[in-house]
């Protein structure tokens, strides 16, 4: 029998020297009926075998299919299915998944099929590749009411079909052409009607499949109840997941829902669930599919590390088993990948095993990435002359071939790289460009492409723009979860690495407990028969054997401490995830803070250039009348309201240049910093910002600053953050003891400076509730955290020690149960 992969070839080959386009005033064809024929007549001759039969005949449904000749389609369909269960050929059912893959065409269910018939193929121990069948290039047709009758018409003449299945297929077209063509009404019902067919087959997979697209059409029209319901029914869905051979690709479906709800901790739960599933059954294709979508959800919240890991372990699989994958493709996206983790040697080995594929049609595009790679790295190390002509060499290709999603970032950079070298007018020019190619979807572009906008229009001069980008930049981080949800995505692969470990270790265990039973059971043996032996022979049976066990001991410990080393390599990398994500949310708790402080200036601005506007329409008629002395009193207010005017729009500038500092990576670079000012701004900023999130919070402000300070050499930006922090968790504190009910309580937070014996003092003071003795000593602890789940990472005041310690300070802590908490930050007062 010859293997399924050359057959599905030969018929491959078959199908694509078929396509024949015959546009005519009805419909464009796809495949010269003279074939179709020529297979019917084979199919007609008795002296073909019924393996072949079943061959010919899903070969003969596809060429149908390609045609909309529908009902023969799907009646060779079930024929041939029929028949491979009537003579138990297995490999039917394989081509029966590929038949209704190819008549899908291009939807989602094609992978379902694929997959199916994938499985099935790995059941048969195949030694061969799994080649998937290819559909002709523009097939689907696009869905017009013609077809819409024909798909009618079929699902009629198979009404009372045993094979639901076949419905379910009709069905998923039916949906596109609804969708399409926005009849909600009878989308939904098609989803219903395919959910319960799949209900009943016991198919878990496409039935959350239909879901998700139910949910979007729901979203898409607001329906909040709609959503709701569609949750329960979700839910109602995964009670009923049992541990079996199912669990594989229902937990990809699954990974793949939360992916695109955003609720991406979830994600990484059921794609770590799928590797373990896959690597059980030797599913290579999907556990190359499976990397692929962690990468992407890894680069989407910045967990560039991680991403990185992810696609290497695609590239080694697809590499050490060979599979029929587009490699250029796959390069391509492990290049920047790597880029994206700051691995540059890899980013440009994998550029490298790129090139070896490019063919005369990609060429220029190879060029188009190649160059941009190289423009990228040389940013990265501040050559920004050097990097400016090769982005524009990228970005000239990139416009000339319509690279989406390539020439937005392209001028973006370029924008980065004059900005650098204050080249204004070019870096606007460039930023603009970035924003009128601008994929709404890309969240990460529009944040990054926001704040140079505002920094550019900052330093021309033009603080209105570089507010209202400003503006949309903070409201962008607001919005934007990546960070916590980062954290929660680390705490998921931390926990999935440290359960594997903890396997490994009962495994461990109970070799240990057999090895010790089998050295109980051998030294009983030995005394037993040691009246019988010589001495000398006992002796050195004894050295022999204690010698293999030494030998035995050692590689074990060598294999253990090896595994606890990957663990701690594993888990130092989850940690540096953390410790950003800490940072970066530290800008998240300033936003609503930032948003009212420049409110009250610029409300300033508008009102006195309301007044100004009123006064000089009064000067205007006062000239008029020749009334000179009130021409000057009037002269003399709109002076004073332009002096005010000044004063607010520096304070407004002010503000617009500190949010800047604050949103750019601080490099530990010291400058001399009047630390009163510092507390204060935190301490008013945390405060705004946290009753815009909660309108019930109120607490009293204290303030005691030493004015014989003076300026101290510190990074502003580091030691910001650990002000920032301190005064955050006293404010959870007093909100908490609040939130409990006591009588008569008066929540206050006190920040105070003081100098003393060379050396400053910063005390932040608050009388909540006081932390309990029991865990004083593990606050310093990274992941410790009395916050419930969700609402700390547990690094805040861990990054805050590392930080004073750095400066050559100490960050104490006294606390009384009930009174309240005093953290006070020493610095050198240099």
């Amino acid at each position: 029998m010859k293997s399924i992969k050359l057959v599905i070839g030969l018929l491959l080959m078959l199908c694509c020297s078929s396509i024949w386009a015959q546009d005519t005033s009805q419909d464009k064809l796809f495949v010269d009926p003279v074939k179709i024929d020529s297979l019917k007549a084979l199919l007609d001759d008795k002296r073909t075998d019924d393996i072949e039969k079943v061959r010919l005949l899903n070969e003969y449904a596809r060429l149908n299919f390609y045609n909309k000749n529908l009902i023969e389609g799907f009646t060779a369909t079930l024929e041939a299915s029929s028949l491979s269960e009537r003579i138990g050929y297995k490999e039917g059912e394989i081509l029966y998944h590929e038949t209704l893959a190819a008549f899908l065409g291009g939807s989602d269910m094609v992978s379902y099929h694929h997959q199916k018939a994938r499985m099935l193929y790995t059941q048969l121990s195949k030694s061969d590749s799994f080649v998937v069948v290819q559909v002709p290039e523009g097939y689907p047709y696009p869905f017009n009411e013609s077809y819409h009758q024909k798909m009618l018409n079929t699902l009629a003449h198979f009404k009372d079909v045993e094979n639901k299945e076949i419905l379910a297929t009709i069905y998923d077209h039916l949906g596109t052409y609804y969708f399409t063509t926005q009849r909600f009404d009878d989308l939904d019902l098609v989803f219903k009607k395919t959910i319960e067919i799949f209900e009943e087959l016991g198919e878990l997979y496409p039935m959350f499949l239909y879901y998700s697209y139910k949910t979007y059409v729901a979203n898409m029209q607001g329906d909040t109840e709609e959503i709701q319901r569609i949750e329960q029914e979700i839910q109602k869905l995964v009670a009923t997941i049992q541990d079996n051979k199912e669990t594989g690709p229902l937990n990809f479906m699954l990974a793949n829902y939360y992916t695109g709800k955003e609720q991406q901790t979830l994600a990484v739960e059921h794609y770590l669930r799928c590797i373990d599933f896959f690597e059980s059954i030797d599913d290579y294709w999907m556990l190359a599919d499976v990397y692929a979508e962690m990468s992407n959800l890894y680069s989407n919240l910045e967990m560039f590390a991680k991403a990185g890991e992810a696609m290497d372990n695609r590239i080694r699989i697809i590499e050490s088993h060979d599979l029929d994958l587009n490699k250029y493709d796959a390069y391509n996206r492990a290049m920047w990948t790597m880029y994206d983790a700051k691995n540059y040697e890899k980013a440009l080995y994998y550029r490298d095993r790129k090139e070896e594929l490019v063919t005369k049609e990609n060429q220029e595009d190879f060029l188009a990435d190649s160059f941009s790679l190289e423009g990228h790295i040389l940013m990265d190390q501040n050559k920004y002359r050097e990097a400016i002509p090769i982005l524009e060499k990228a970005l000239e290709i990139s416009l000339r071939l319509g690279r989406v999603q390539s020439d937005e970032w392209e001028a973006y950079r370029l924008s980065e790289c004059y900005y650098q070298i204050k080249d204004y007018k070019n870096a606007l020019q460039y930023a603009l460009k970035s924003e009128e190619l601008l994929d709404p979807g890309n969240s990460r572009l529009k944040r990054n492409l926001n704040l140079i906008l505002a920094e550019i229009y900052d330093a021309l001069e033009r603080k209105n723009l570089a507010y209202k980008h400003l503006k949309i930049y903070t409201d962008l981080i607001k919005e934007s979860k990546d960070e916590d949800v980062a954290s929660l995505v680390m705490r998921a692969e931390v926990r999935s690495v440290l359960d594997k470990k903890e396997k490994e270790i009962d495994l461990l265990e109970q070799e240990q407990q057999l090895k010790e039973q089998e050295n109980r059971a051998q030294r009983l043996w030995i005394i037993s028969i040691a009246g019988a032996l010589l001495s000398a022979l006992l002796v050195s049976l004894i050295l022999y054997r204690n010698n293999k066990n030494r030998q035995k001991a050692n590689r074990i410990l060598q294999n253990q401490k090896e595994r606890i080393q990957e663990t701690l390599t594993e888990l130092k990398v989850t940690q540096s995830q953390l410790i950003q994500s800490e940072k970066m949310a530290s800008l998240g708790e300033l936003t609503a803070g930032i948003a009212h402080e420049i409110q009250n200036p610029l409300n300033f601005v508008n009102n006195f250039s309301e007044v100004n506007s009123e006064l000089i329409e009064e000067m205007k008629e006062e000239l008029d009348k020749g009334n000179l002395d009130e021409v000057k009193a009037i002269a003399k207010d709109i002076n004073e309201n332009e002096q005010k005017i000044m004063f607010h729009g520096k304070r407004a500038d002010a503000i617009v240049k500190g949010m800047l500092q604050h949103s750019r990576s601080s490099e530990g670079k010291k400058e001399l910093t009047n630390i009163n000012t510092l507390a204060d701004e935190y301490l008013r900023l945390a405060y705004h910002g946290l009753r815009a999130k909660d309108k019930t919070f109120n607490a009293t402000l204290k303030t005691d600053f030493d004015d014989s300070i003076g300026k101290v050499n510190i990074a502003a930006q580091d030691i910001g953050r650990v002000i920032l922090n301190l005064i955050t968790n006293a404010f959870y504190a007093v909100d908490e003891k609040k939130k409990s009910g006591v009588e008569n309580y008066e929540p206050t937070v006190t920040v105070s400076t003081h100098k003393e014996h060379g050396k400053l003092e910063i005390k932040v003071t608050d009388n909540g509730n006081g932390i309990p003795e029991k865990v004083l000593d593990k606050i310093f602890q990274p992941f410790f955290t009395t916050k419930p789940t969700g609402q700390g990472t547990g690094l805040g005041l861990s990054l805050s020690y590392d930080i004073v310690k750095v400066h050559g300070g100490e960050l104490k802590v006294e606390t009384t149960e009930n009174e309240g908490t005093e953290f006070t930050i020493i610095l050198p007062n240099s």
